[in-house]
């Protein structure tokens, strides 16, 4: 049973709450987003870092397991990221998850592999939708699995992502594909469960993830904290997705002044409507 849930998240100074004084609080200064979840076992630690117009997200287990889901942009080539992991004392990322094979994503990948290969305790495994970028960035990400003989696996809907007390299920993308193989709808889905908390974090999911996810699984998305796919952009989080997933609260990744507009004010509405507490990462200048 979860016996504390606290949510810090980067962006303008503040708090926001559930209403209730008993779900998730949401403090909005810092340099990244941060959820203790404790329970009487130990405690999850999930970070959402500040990367800008990108999306990366650590996630510590309760026994110190990591799993790294995205590394930013490749104009940053993960020399953020890497600052932040090294400040946290990270040796090792057991479990690197590609979302998908976007350069805004994927960027520090390379360097990530590389940096714990060489001068770490290594990287795990990689996990991998199996959709291929024409990108530089994405070849360079293949480069370093190959030169350092990373386990990679192709992976999808059904599988799971082995953390020792922490049940880690990859919910899409299915076999076959979506959207005739579009990067963003196939990108990789977990859903995070420890105690009675759960996180939702849909990569760049749009329409057709979003309709595949609610067929399949209906109300079994329903998460405590959603990251808000696509960077809160108003071809994602739809109403039928939020009615399944019923959000306790919502987390958008999106550069100040996105060149995007990003998050949509669709979006940000969608989620005041259902009284959603949302956080909006480098919403406002540091």
């Amino acid at each position: 049973m979860a016996v504390g849930i606290l949510v810090v998240l980067a962006g303008c100074a503040g708090v926001v709450d559930d209403g209730g004084g008993q779900g998730p609080t949401v403090d909005t200064d810092g340099d990244a987003g941060e959820v203790n979840v404790t329970t009487p076992d130990g405690e999850l630690t999930v970070y959402m870092l500040n990367v800008g117009q990108g999306s990366s997200t650590l996630i510590i287990g309760p026994t110190g397991e990591t799993i790294l889901i995205d590394s930013g942009d490749w104009r940053d080539d993960g020399a953020g990221v890497i600052n932040f992991l090294e400040a946290k004392d990270i040796t090792r990322i057991d479990h690197l998850v590609t979302s998908h094979a976007d350069a805004d994503h994927i960027g520090g990948h390379a360097a990530i592999i590389e940096h714990y290969e060489t001068d770490g305790d290594g990287v795990g495994a990689v996990y991998d939708p199996g959709i291929a970028a024409s990108s530089a960035t994405y070849e360079s990400y293949l480069d370093a699995i190959e030169e350092h003989d990373v386990t990679l696996y192709q992976t999808y809907a059904g599988d799971t992502i082995d953390v020792e007390g922490v049940d880690a299920q990859v919910l899409a993308p299915p076999e076959g594909y979506l959207a005739n193989g579009d990067r963003n709808e196939n990108s990789i889905v977990l859903h995070l469960q420890y105690g009675n908390s759960s996180f939702l974090l849909p990569g760049d999911g749009e329409t057709a993830s979003e309709e595949y996810l609610v067929e399949t699984y209906g109300h079994e998305l329903n998460a405590t904290v959603l990251a808000v796919g696509h960077h809160g952009s108003r071809s994602s989080t739809s109403e039928p997705f939020l009615e399944a997933v019923s959000p306790r609260v919502a987390v958008v990744s999106s550069a100040y002044d996105s060149q995007y507009g990003h998050p949509h004010e669709e979006v940000l509405t969608r989620l005041d409507q259902r009284s959603v507490p949302t956080a909006v990462l480098n919403r406002c200048k540091a």
